[in-house]
């Protein structure tokens, strides 16, 4: 699966999609807390579903999609 343009990363992407195109977003979202794997299988939801759930607000999850894209796109993730 090819990867999509950094900028259509987004909190209403589904995870299954985020994890399968860019493998390095599991290692930046579980050291922020963020579960987005049980049991080695992605989790179901939108990435803003899960942070959500996990008491983020709109505003930060804006702030971890943001810093998602920037990590990707520099290669740190």
């Amino acid at each position: 699966m090819d990867p999509l343009p950094r900028t259509s990363i987004n909190a209403s992407m589904q995870v299954e999609e985020l994890l399968e195109r860019y493998p390095a977003a599991t290692r930046f979202l579980l050291q922020r807390g963020v579960p987005c794997l049980v049991c080695g299988e992605p989790v179901w939801g939108t990435r803003g579903d899960v942070l959500a759930s996990h008491n983020k607000q709109a505003a930060e999850i804006e702030v971890i999609v943001q810093e998602l894209r920037n990590e990707l796109e520099t290669g740190t993730a």
